[in-house]
């Protein structure tokens, strides 16, 4: 997902013949900042990952132990442009389908969907010590503690950040929000995030509330029964900040408009069907790692 300092790439789509294929695994979710010239095609690749019960410390463990320096390594080799590991804060508990999310942030979507390189091949190339049969057992330890929910790709339609140095760290919180825009009013959608609610998010940044915020595409996988299409993320590095700001935005901003006309003006274009709030628990970009 969009970090801080991304410069975001104009919304495309995809072709509905590649949207039709199936995702394979990334190694999971957000955010690095990237600025191009010209802008380059962003894809954001997240992995809905639940651990088994009583097993989350060891799968910690093992992210960290090999998870970490397998992405460093796809880093260093241009493979990625940023690799960032959160824990889902909420919601949470036996009932949630997942409990962290890994994100990759690339400039290919080959890279996600049809790597050059098997798993073994590149922990060969990180771990040159390790034989087959270790290499085997690591992956069924990481198989035996956690399991991927579900496997998703994005693309940026818009973001806004605060003017950081370049390569600061990234956010330590995320406002995970996915969306459902109400039939017909896709357009009226896309339009109302744009100018209604992004100058709203930038007004938080000048307050100090708010780190980042950014919309994103849902690309892969698609069919007729997706019970959310879009993505927005608010990014934070005090939770105590979460929701502030507001009503003092729309002052400043919209002084001519109700914040009630605003709110009715969000309900009717789109549903939103999960909100969530994801720490950082881990990750790799140019802030942490030289190429």
């Amino acid at each position: 997902m969009y970090t801080k300092h991304q410069a975001l790439p104009p919304r495309r789509r995809l072709p509905k013949l590649v949207a039709a294929f199936i995702m394979i695994a990334l190694l999971l979710p957000a955010i690095g900042a990237f600025s191009q010239t010209p802008p380059q095609q962003i894809y954001v690749g997240v992995n809905f990952i639940k651990t088994h019960p009583g097993k989350q410390e060891q799968y910690r463990q093992l992210v960290e132990k090999y998870g970490k320096k397998v992405n460093e390594y796809l880093f260093k080799n241009q493979n990625l442009l940023g690799w960032y590991w959160y824990q889902v804060l909420l919601p949470t508990g036996s009932s949630a389908d997942f409990d962290y999310a890994a994100v990759n942030i690339t400039g290919s979507l080959a890279s996600l969907l049809d790597f050059p390189m098997s798993t073994k091949d590149v922990y060969k190339k990180v771990f040159p010590e390790m034989t087959d049969k270790m290499i085997s057992d690591v992956q069924a330890q990481f198989d035996e503690c956690r399991h991927i929910v579900r496997r998703e790709i994005y693309t940026p339609v818009q973001g806004a950040h605060t003017d950081e140095a370049p390569n600061a760290p990234p956010s330590k919180y995320m406002e995970v929000d996915l969306m459902h825009p109400a039939a017909g009013k896709t357009e009226d959608y896309i339009k109302m995030e744009k100018e209604t609610i992004l100058p709203l998010h930038k007004e938080r940044m000048n307050m100090g509330i708010l780190k980042g915020w950014g919309l994103y595409e849902k690309i892969l996988p698609v069919d007729t029964k997706m019970e959310y299409e879009y993505v927005t993320v608010n990014f934070y590095d005090d939770l105590n900040k979460l929701g502030n700001g507001y009503v003092e935005s729309v002052k400043k901003v919209f002084p001519q408009k109700d914040i009630n006309a605003i709110s009715n003006e969000i309900e009717t274009n789109r549903t939103m069907k999960q909100s969530s709030i994801w720490k950082l628990a881990g990750y790799v970009d140019a802030s942490n790692t030289k190429k």
